[in-house]
């Protein structure tokens, strides 16, 4: 070829190479003197590229048929990894021409291999390559940016909604329970008021009563009615107290002290007693069964259990009371011989409202139980429930004991006890 035909060419096709009949270099583009100085020309193709497509190079050696045939043709640079795609056609003066182009697919691979943007032709597609695979990756990037922003937002959507039917929710309850308390108002004070309001019409009247028995039915009557109105005023009042659980004060307490006095707050009515029995293994000694609790809590639950035996006992049985202890707990059970809860009811007796079908006509909330499940889930405890119908009821709750060797002593030796409390 002629000198300035030669120079036009690679300057042109900056990746471009002239071979000669022995394969030898005889020609370079531009980029690849500047990119590449150990390349050179009269070294031999194999010695610095790996070809590819070996079989497209031998047809360009060829001789030329009537028309300028192309083959396609692709060659690796050794030890740099950049790749060169193009054609392969042999020349009128038998030289035989690589029209090539760096064959990339990504920008980090067009920096791996040592290239700039000045090396490639104005007319190389592979500078459209780049832009659209810097543009792509950008259009990515914002993508991703986008899709965080919107995980987030729907995240923040999720726990929004979370919340607005937590509330819901609670309205529901709330509304529920309101519905349910005025329910149960209207029945008891409809109830008790009637019969208040039946004697106040005989007094009203002037309606004379010359017996003791009438006077002291229709005095009867009244003071029913008139504990009627007061138990469902502290009922309500017991669980508004229990539900909220605030300003209660824990302390090391005396089992046998606490019993006792919940057993002096309940009024016995017609059951022959309430009997409070120790183990066995206890009686004997003289080292005091200590508990970490709430006087006023552990007190309210015991007592509304002691409370409901009585309501629901056969006149003349006993209610028993007792206590044993194993490992690092004690277990307190209070039996009767009452009228049992129906299993169908069983599981849901410790909730607000809920009474057993056969209760009859002993008057109730269905409070009582829902108040000692509240007392005894703020004090840590357990309560479990063994019941038949005619057959009574065992209510067993279990709650922790202070150790031994957490209990405080005097000087003598002998546990330091005042009012039933011990010293923390």
């Amino acid at each position: 070829m002629k000198q300035a035909t030669t120079s036009l060419i690679e300057t042109l096709l900056p990746f471009s190479i002239t071979l000669n009949s022995d394969r030898v270099i005889s020609g370079l583009g531009s980029s690849l003197r500047r990119r590449y100085p150990n390349l050179h020309v009269g070294a031999k193709l194999a010695d610095f590229f790996e070809v590819l497509t070996t079989e497209q190079l031998d047809r360009a050696f060829q001789p030329l048929s009537g028309r300028d045939a192309r083959h396609f043709l692709m060659i690796r640079l050794r030890q740099t990894g950049l790749r060169l795609r193009g054609n392969a056609r042999k020349l009128e003066d038998g030289l035989i021409l690589l029209e090539l182009s760096p064959a990339i697919v990504s920008e980090d691979e067009f920096a791996r291999v040592g290239l700039l943007y000045e090396d490639l032709a104005f007319s190389d597609n592979t500078l459209d390559l780049m832009i659209s695979l810097r543009a792509h990756r950008q259009a990515l990037n914002q993508a991703k940016e986008v899709s965080a922003e919107l995980d987030s937002k729907n995240k923040v959507l999720a726990l929004t909604q979370q919340e607005l039917v937590g509330m819901l929710e609670q309205e529901r309850l709330s509304t529920q329970f309101r519905n349910r308390v005025l329910a149960m108002l209207s029945h008891e004070f409809r109830t008790a008021l009637a019969q208040i309001l039946s004697v106040g019409e005989i007094l009203r009247r002037g309606i004379k009563i010359d017996n003791r028995e009438a006077i002291l039915k229709h005095g009867n009557t009244l003071a029913n009615s008139a504990s009627q109105i007061a138990e469902t005023f502290d009922s309500l009042g017991n669980y508004a107290r229990t539900e909220s659980l605030e300003g209660h004060h824990f302390e090391r307490l005396h089992l046998e002290s606490l019993i006792s006095e919940a057993i002096e707050r309940v009024p016995k009515g017609e059951v022959a007693r309430i009997v409070s029995r120790k183990p066995q293994t206890q009686r004997d000694s003289d080292n005091p069964v200590i508990i970490e609790t709430s006087r006023s809590l552990f007190l309210l639950a015991l007592s509304n259990l002691l409370n409901n035996a009585v309501k629901y006992s056969a006149p003349g049985s006993d209610i028993i009371v007792e206590y044993e202890t194993c490992g690092g707990e004690v277990a307190i059970r209070v039996s009767d011989q009452g009228i049992g809860i129906p299993l169908q009811k069983q599981v849901d007796i410790f909730q607000a409202y809920v009474r057993g079908d056969n209760v009859g006509k002993r008057q109730g909330t269905g409070l009582g139980l829902a108040v000692v499940a509240l007392c005894l889930n703020s004090l840590g405890a357990k309560i479990h429930l063994r019941s038949g119908v005619g057959e009574g009821s065992t209510f067993t709750i279990t709650m922790p004991l202070v150790p031994r060797s957490e209990v405080a002593h005097d000087g003598g030796g002998s546990e330091f006890l005042k009012d039933g409390v011990y010293p923390t």
